[in-house]
């Protein structure tokens, strides 16, 4: 019975509100910094860390309601830099992203402005991690708008700065992300109150 009056008081509260279901694919322009490994460490090894681009892609959800929206969703992010022993070469890792992301619509919903946590985990630990410390997983902020081109499809640039527990806790030996973001979002489901 109590899930029944659950459910009634939700899906009254939806008819306010609108749910989509959206895809989301773009490059990633980003980098590694490597200033939790020590001044010298870093003087030495940070020239090297390029910026390099790289791909991301997931799906979204969003919940909204009047001017706000609440998204989260899954998503594969990779984030690289030029590494170098002997020589130097390319390298990416891959990430797995759960945003947690709060924005604010205005101009007629053309525009949103967001800040989101991005709860990561580190796909895959090639060896370019064999001196960092195996805490794959970590917490990012990243600072987002978006652009309305149409009602289904938007342009989204976004930074992200990633392992930002650790630079706050200043845990030794692990590498912080930059990561500067540009995706195309599709809605391709939705339901709930339309949008004006």
């Amino acid at each position: 019975m109590k899930n029944i009056v659950l459910f009634i008081c939700l899906s009254c509260y939806m008819t306010n509100a609108q749910v989509n279901l959206a895809f989301s694919v773009g490059a990633n322009y980003s980098n590694f910094s490597c200033i939790l490994f020590g001044k010298d460490y870093y003087n030495y090894y940070q020239p090297y860390n390029k910026f390099i681009l790289l791909p991301n892609t997931g799906v979204e959800i969003s919940y909204s309601k009047n001017y706000w929206r609440l998204k989260s969703g899954i998503f594969l992010s990779y984030r690289g830099f030029i590494d170098t022993y002997d020589i130097i070469y390319p390298s990416n890792t891959l990430y797995y992203e759960l945003p947690v992301e709060f924005s604010y619509s205005y101009f007629k919903n053309k525009l949103e402005s967001g800040v989101a946590l991005i709860f990561h985990k580190r796909g895959y630990a090639g060896d370019h991690y064999y001196h960092e410390r195996n805490k794959p997983y970590g917490v990012g902020i990243r600072l987002t708008s978006i652009f309305h081109v149409t009602k289904r499809i938007g342009i989204k640039p976004s930074y992200t700065f990633g392992n930002v527990d650790k630079y706050l806790l200043n845990t030794y030996r692990n590498f912080l992300h930059h990561v500067f973001a540009l995706n195309v979002v599709y809605d391709f489901y939705r339901f709930g109150k339309k949008k004006k």
